[in-house]
């Protein structure tokens, strides 16, 4: 994929559509870490109206067509440009080393808020009617630094990796023309952008590898035998970006496996035809059947939560109304919305994090809209349950697929990719003697859709429970003292062929629990029933009471996340200098101020103030500034009972920078306590000291700055 690189000519406000607290009115977009990106809706935004420039002049490339197949239409045709959030080169290994690499020493230095203080500034703004200002207009808006604090002088750059999905390079031509050409018309991007913000430069650089070229995938023969599945294949998908499904946060944040199906088959079809035999096995018939993508839990893939798994509130545990006894009288609390991973004597449930994003639409309402998405970097995992003639086919099909799922796949969210390599372990589902009368626990791993004689879909309760007894062989009556526990929800989509919504289902969601009577038939682990095979649905395990008792060990457990190499990264460590610079400046400022407030410096007068600004500006180094004050005179004495200006001045010098000419750390550090200056009291290594020396002046600045303005202030 190709780079698209932004040189930032100005300050600029990638505006999140957020406020601070009431320190910050319109902010930037800043990750979890505190590091600033542009939204790849935006540049995709912006990109296209610098096409439409280029139309206006008469580009022969920027026709409306060629617009619309590389930007998509607003009726939903997508593009073919596919586009990530530009970040700072090496944002990926600054973002592991910011949540993982810090020493502990640095902690508070690079707390979120003061990274983003060393990329961003804050600029006031306020509403002028006659020259006046407005009561009440004032607002502050953060905005992303002109020049970069990694690299001192260098404007600030941001990358996007870039790349153009097609068949061909021919078909592409023309588009790859009009993308180079639009980004070089692209001129201003960001909010203010008519008040001296947003001036950028955008190039896009390694052209040659724009067009993303089609995998290679070797089919089988199409005479595949049939049979039922007796192979699993596992396999584990990293987000690399926010993923927005329909419905997040409101009902299970799992990936649907319709959606990975749609992937997978888009895959197959670019060597492929749809009426194939194999493309009928593959994704119509059930014969593959796809799960959907839950959360990873320590590198096992979890299911929505079995409704007999509450939380005790008074307790701050979770119990299992199964295994257990009654919890009666005790405060329950429903773990509805989160996955439990199987575990050796119980579950692990995790909860998925997700986050608000903003929105605005530029058409005629002009609204401003939010989307939950799930966050960046969760490890989510799916199974396939297939014949073993096609096991290596679904392997390879897997690793060739581009995975992206949800809405603003081409731009921003959605990007998606295979960790590591599917494993292929043969289905275990033993069949388990049961006594006569004995308890079954069957415990709903997916959505459950089921049809009538008729052709009607019915999920009620009655005709859920006679169509597992009869797949069971079991009786249809419930274990005593123990209850069903069953939820229900709408499942949907959108074709996208016909922009057209799919019918909304009914289904008994996942996590739903049964309870029958054993006849003393032999019971298997799994059970398949119902519609839609293919998607997973209808997935059951079966538990004995001996089973059920085990699982009574129930703790909490984060989603496995993705992680990123930091060690030796030189964006790493210029980052962690300029941290390191930024605390030792609010440091240096705080300790001058008490040094001042407490009266440890010396009182000055206001002409010796004012020469010694002169001098410190004038200074090469800190033993010229010496040989500067050691020029006043010893004549300024106004009374004997009165210190001259000068030892006043050296006795300033003294407090802040030591005796030595040069001052060492080994030097400071010998001198006494009492006698100690200003910059070994700093909480900073020698390392930290060191890289502080080049900003000698700093701290003598301030102390003369505030003597200034006091003496000032004591005139008035």
């Amino acid at each position: 994929m190709a780079i698209l690189r932004i040189t930032l000519k100005s300050d600029l406000c990638a505006g999140s559509g957020e406020a601070t607290g009431v320190a910050v009115d319109k902010d930037l977009c800043i990750s979890e870490a505190g590091l600033p990106s542009i939204p790849a809706r935006r540049i995709k935004g912006c990109l296209r109206e610098a096409a439409m420039q280029l139309q206006r002049c008469g580009c022969s490339e920027a026709t409306k067509p060629n617009i619309e197949t590389l930007f998509g239409t607003s009726t939903g045709v997508e593009g073919c440009l596919d586009l990530r959030d530009a970040v700072l080169p090496g944002a990926e290994a600054m973002e592991a080393w910011l949540k993982t690499g810090v020493p502990p020493q640095m902690k508070q230095a690079a707390a979120p808020l003061n990274v983003a203080r060393i990329f961003t500034s804050v600029l006031g703004q306020t509403k002028l009617e006659n020259g006046v200002a407005v009561d009440n207009t004032l607002r502050y808006t953060r905005v992303l630094n002109h020049y970069s604090a990694l690299a001192a002088e260098r404007e600030t750059t941001l990358e996007a990796s870039v790349f153009l999905r097609g068949e061909g390079d021919a078909s592409l031509a023309p588009l790859c023309s009009l993308l180079e050409k639009s980004c070089k018309a692209l001129r201003h991007i960001g909010s203010l952008r008519n008040r001296g913000l947003g001036e950028i430069r955008a190039e896009l650089l390694e052209k040659d590898t724009l067009i993303a070229e089609a995998p290679s995938f070797a089919k089988p023969q199409t005479d595949v035998p049939t049979g039922e599945p007796d192979t699993l294949i596992r396999y584990r998908v990293v987000l690399n970006a926010p993923v927005t499904l329909p419905g997040c946060a409101e009902e299970l944040n799992e990936i649907p496996a319709r959606s990975v199906i749609g992937c997978a088959a888009a895959a197959y079809l670019r060597h492929g035809k749809a009426e194939d035999v194999l493309f009928r096995r593959l994704f119509l018939d059930g014969s593959v059947r796809w799960s959907a993508l839950t959360p990873s839990v320590d590198g096992v893939r979890s299911v929505p939560t079995p409704l007999m798994l509450v939380r005790l509130k008074n307790e701050k545990r979770c119990h299992n109304l199964y295994a257990s006894g009654s919890a009666e009288g005790k405060k329950q609390k429903t773990l509805d919305g989160s996955f439990a991973a199987p575990a050796e004597n119980g579950f692990r449930i995790t909860a998925v994090k997700t986050h608000t994003v903003y929105h605005h639409s530029t058409g005629e309402d002009g609204t401003l809209y939010m989307q939950s998405a799930l966050d960046a970097g969760m490890i989510y995992a799916g199974e396939v349950r297939v014949p073993a003639a096609l096991a290596e086919t679904v392997k390879e099909l897997l690793q060739k697929t581009s995975f992206a799922f949800g809405r603003s796949r081409s731009a921003q969210y959605a990007s998606c990719s295979l960790q590591g390599e599917p494993e292929i372990t043969p289905i275990m589902n033993p069949l388990r003697a049961t006594e006569p009368g004995a308890p079954i626990y069957a415990v709903q791993q997916s959505n459950l859709l089921l049809t009538t004689a008729q052709g009607l879909y019915e999920v009620g309760n009655g005709q859920l429970r006679a169509a597992l007894a009869q797949a069971l062989g079991a009786e249809n009556t419930p274990v005593e003292g123990k209850l069903d526990y069953c939820m229900y929800h709408h499942v949907g989509g959108y074709q996208a062929t016909w922009q057209l919504q799919k019918p909304q289902l009914l289904t008994a969601r996942g996590g739903s629990v049964f309870t029958f009577r054993s006849k003393g038939e032999k019971l298997p682990v799994w059970l398949t029933l119902g519609e839609l095979p293919q998607e997973g649905f209808g997935l059951f395990r079966l538990y004995t009471e001996a089973e059920m008792r085990t699982l009574s060990e129930i703790a909490d457990a984060p989603v496995d996340r993705k992680k990123t190499a930091f060690a030796d990264s030189a964006p790493c460590q210029q980052l962690g200098s300029a941290l390191l610079a930024a605390a030792m400046r609010a440091e240096i400022r705080d300790s001058a101020i008490r040094l001042h407030k407490s009266g440890g410096a010396p009182r000055l007068g206001k002409g010796t103030v004012g020469r010694l600004r002169l001098m410190l500006a004038e200074a090469d180094s800190l033993s010229d500034l010496r040989k500067r004050v050691d020029t006043i005179k010893e004549s300024d004495k106004s009374s004997e009972n009165q210190t001259p200006q000068k030892k006043l001045a050296e006795e300033l010098l003294t407090r802040v920078y030591g005796a030595a000419e040069q001052p060492s750390w080994d030097v400071l550090l010998s001198e006494s306590p009492s006698g100690k200056p200003l910059l070994p009291l700093l909480r900073v290594d020698r390392f930290a000291w060191e890289k502080l020396m080049k900003n000698w002046k700093e701290p003598l600045d301030i102390l003369l700055h505030l003597a200034h303005y006091e003496k000032a202030k004591g005139e008035e």
